[in-house]
């Protein structure tokens, strides 16, 4: 069976001396896949196997053995991100983001599109790391997992105070906070509705330019949520191929 699809590469590791197994991210999801000679350096597809390259790949599949790569063809390889250190660094946290939250095949067409949307406009922004933390809010809101009420998860009461705290997502008042969650201050919690609730790219530019210490606390709630030790059940590889 043969799957033909646009994608960006993900990551690639060495699978013994000359070949490798390649992660990318299509409308059909997370897909692994054995590239035979991929680290060679004559590999006619060797540029479609660097993370950042968004392409489209051709794979056959035979189960329970892991997909092959038959043919990649390069689309882009987003020069600018890769040549300037903050972009990249913004680059790989959306990466890293898709690869701790998705599960293998599980079809992503809306998320896709927004991942290669914000790669696409990531060279724009004036404050890349935020931006990239916008990526992982709205990540969070296709996951169906933001909570944007006013009321505590614990005690269901609304929350009046000047600040709150957010934890797997949720909201809880002072009182009924758990243990590792991140306290939120009311006017970021106004900059965090503008940038889910925002459709236009050029907004969430304008609104990405606030404060780096946001930033770092998007990326706690989101950790809350995925860990890093969430396991995926990858197919048989295929080595001998």
């Amino acid at each position: 069976m043969h799957t033909l699809t646009p994608a960006i590469t993900l990551k690639t590791l060495p699978q013994g001396k000359h070949h490798c197994i390649t992660t990318i991210f299509s409308p059909l999801g997370l897909l692994t896949f054995f590239a035979k000679q991929g680290q060679s350096l004559y590999y006619d597809f060797r540029e479609a196997l660097i993370p950042l390259s968004l392409g489209v790949y051709n794979l056959d599949h035979s189960p329970p053995k892991m997909r092959k790569l038959l043919f990649a063809e390069v689309k882009n390889t987003f020069t600018t991100i890769k040549s300037e250190l903050p972009l990249l660094q913004a680059a790989g946290k959306m990466t890293q983001s898709i690869l701790g939250s998705q599960w293998q095949e599980k079809p992503s067409q809306e998320l896709f599109s927004l991942f290669l949307n914000f790669l696409h406009r990531l060279p724009e922004s004036k404050n890349p790391e935020m931006f990239a933390a916008t990526f992982l809010l709205k990540l969070l809101q296709y996951e169906g997992i933001l909570d944007l009420s006013t009321t505590c998860a614990a005690c269901k009461k609304t929350i009046l105070s000047a600040s709150f705290y957010r934890h797997k997502g949720r909201k809880f008042c002072i009182e009924h906070s758990p243990e590792s969650a991140v306290m939120i201050e009311n006017e970021e919690e106004k900059i965090l509705h503008a940038l889910v609730h925002a459709k236009r790219f050029q907004d969430l530019l304008h609104l990405s330019n606030f404060h780096l210490e946001f930033s770092e606390k998007i990326t706690l709630m989101f950790d809350s949520v995925f860990h890093e030790d969430k396991h995926k059940k990858l197919p048989q590889s295929n080595g001998s191929a």
